[in-house]
């Protein structure tokens, strides 16, 4: 497994859960009609969403380095992958398409 197919998976995983409480919110304020008993069943999607993009921009790291690289990942690409044009994190220097040590615990 290589560096970006790791760090593809673990943005997959946050852009899903991310979108799944947006998902959740809107459905939930348009079904409640703004009303108050309901609109409270709605609040902890927004609380899903809102940590799922948390995550994405901070703390999506380089397994390598444990650099922070949400951000630079997640801006010029689609929720559900990396650009081919980013090649190497932008901390340690190491190519993405390098393959990850099989005995690093990450």
């Amino acid at each position: 497994m290589t560096l970006r197919e790791l760090i593809v998976k673990r943005k997959r995983m946050g852009a899903i859960v991310t979108y799944l409480g947006l998902a959740w919110f809107v459905a939930w304020m348009a079904l409640s009609g703004a009303r108050p008993p309901w609109l409270f069943v709605a609040f902890p999607g927004f609380a899903v969403f809102f940590a799922g993009t948390w995550y994405l921009l901070f703390f999506l790291r380089c397994p390598r380095c444990r650099g922070r690289i949400g951000y630079t990942v997640g801006y010029p690409s689609n929720p559900f992958s990396i650009s081919r044009k980013i090649r190497f994190c932008p901390f340690c220097g190491v190519a993405l398409d390098s393959e990850l040590e099989a005995n690093r615990v990450v």
